[in-house]
């Protein structure tokens, strides 16, 4: 396949005296491609958030789920150049492949055999991981966005992404209304999901949501360390044979450090967090010598996944998933949220700290 790309003409959008601005930019893709059941990409459309006095930046592919193709931020000494924290888009006729840096929603992981029962009927999702074993990471991936809003002041630039699930999708006949809300600020980079259930006869909505950020840096990626928050103890979701959690679990057992050549695709639940205050962090080490990056989620998001296996592809990145449920949650139902109809919501906060911040939380959010 031949790609050839063109970046379209620039547009910024800022305020009079803003500290940060947002940008447009335009990619043509030839030949297309689509991302699994989507729409055909060709051009690619992108809103690039980037900070004027440090030239730190992330850019969302708005006509592609709201992905995060590439972020840049600060290290731990605060000047610049700012460091690529995630596997970076280059090749986009590849950019859908392994869930890279996506949003999972309406379902984060897998659903067993693609197949769960809800409200007393039984659904069918595409069975596309796995050899066809399970469903896996949502529906969200290459739809085109909706800018709902978008800002930049002197503290921070944000940009406000919808779609609305309609019902149409196979094995989910639901309505839910999704807002993304991207933020780059001094601190670094988050992002707001919020789901909303607008059924006006009132009928509920199974839902859980997770990210699926790709950790990247100079390193390779058996020396890079994944910690997870000490202020909560952690179990390991013991799995079956097609990555299904078996229900079993081994209390206290954390990532390796570093992380080695185990080979990670392991998931990982917070429990006893009374000593936690609002949010988990798990610090990824070592992306850069000396370097520490946060991923921060709220405390009630409890679970974590681990993933090593982009060193197949050649890539040096470890993918550490923030969800709000379990992997198989809408048949386990560990995590899961049922979104009630005539405008019940449910929101959720993925954040990713920049040097200096993370130094400050890379033991836990709460030392």
């Amino acid at each position: 396949m031949i790609i050839h790309m063109r970046q379209g003409q620039g547009k910024l959008f800022q305020n009079e005296m803003s500290g940060f601005a947002i940008m447009d930019e335009v990619t043509t893709v030839d030949p297309s491609f689509q991302c699994y059941q989507s729409n055909m990409n060709s051009k690619i459309k992108y809103k690039i958030l980037k900070n004027l006095k440090t030239n730190e930046y992330a850019k969302v592919a708005v006509s592609l789920g709201g992905s995060v193709d590439k972020l840049c931020l600060l290290g731990t000494s605060g000047e610049a150049p700012c460091l690529s924290v995630l596997q970076t888009v280059s090749d986009l006729s590849t950019s859908c492949e392994h869930n890279r840096n996506q949003l999972l929603l309406p379902f984060a992981n897998r659903i067993a055999n693609g197949t769960y029962s809800f409200n007393g009927t039984t659904f069918y999702l595409p069975r596309i991981a796995d050899d066809g074993a399970n469903a896996i990471q949502g529906f969200l991936h290459g739809k085109m966005m909706q800018v709902a809003d978008q800002n930049a002041n002197q503290d921070s630039a944000s940009l406000s992404l919808s779609y609305t699930f309609d019902g149409s999708e196979p094995g989910y006949p639901f309505v839910l209304a999704m807002n993304l809300e991207y933020t780059l600020s001094e601190e670094g980079f988050a992002i707001t999901v919020t789901a909303t259930n607008p059924d006006p006869a009132g009928w509920p909505a199974p839902y859980y949501v997770g990210w699926h950020p790709y950790f990247a840096g100079n390193n390779q990626i058996e020396d890079i360390s994944v910690k997870l928050d000490r202020c909560a103890e952690w179990s390991h979701l013991l799995l079956d044979d097609v990555n299904i959690p078996t229900g079993q679990v081994v209390p206290g057992e954390v990532p390796k450090v570093p992380i080695g050549k185990a080979g990670y695709d392991d998931g990982y639940k917070a429990v006893a967090t009374n000593r936690c205050g609002p949010k988990l962090c798990t610090c990824i080490q070592n992306l850069y010598d000396g370097e520490s990056t946060v991923l921060r989620q709220p405390a009630t998001n409890q679970f974590v996944q681990v993933f090593d296996g982009g060193k197949n592809w050649g890539w040096r990145a470890v993918a550490v998933e923030p969800m709000s449920g379990a992997t198989n949650a809408f048949n386990s139902a560990d995590g899961l949220t049922v979104i009630s109809g005539g405008g019940g919501k449910m929101s959720t906060v993925f954040e990713v700290l920049n040097g200096k911040e993370s130094a400050k939380h890379c033991g836990g959010c709460t030392y």
